[in-house]
């Protein structure tokens, strides 16, 4: 077995951090979900489109119910938007060290 590059194992080290915060996306994408359904607002499948739901929802919501439930789904969305420009600058530089190898 060949001994791995300092490069390659920094490498795999992105992959693998890359990896567990899709996990924690996923997570934190279906929390909003799980909330907003046991209010009888069933939001669609899917990262884009339930984060877009979620935010309409919030809206539908604000006036209905308390405000810090109004303030956790904003907080959560904004931890999903912080999750994606996470996930996009590993996988930018994943691809400009491809370019470079």
């Amino acid at each position: 077995m060949a001994v791995k590059t300092e490069d390659q194992q920094s490498m795999l080290a992105r992959h693998r951090i890359r990896q567990q915060l899709v996990r924690i996306r996923v997570i934190q994408v279906n929390q909003p979900r799980g909330l907003l359904y046991e209010l009888g607002i069933v939001l669609p499948q899917g990262r884009r489109v339930s984060i877009e739901a979620a935010k309409s929802a919030r809206a539908f919501v604000a006036d209905q119910l308390p405000a810090m439930f109004a303030e956790s789904l904003q907080d959560q969305i904004s931890r999903l938007r912080e999750l994606d420009g996470q996930i996009a600058l590993i996988e930018q530089r994943i691809l400009e060290w491809r370019r470079n190898d």
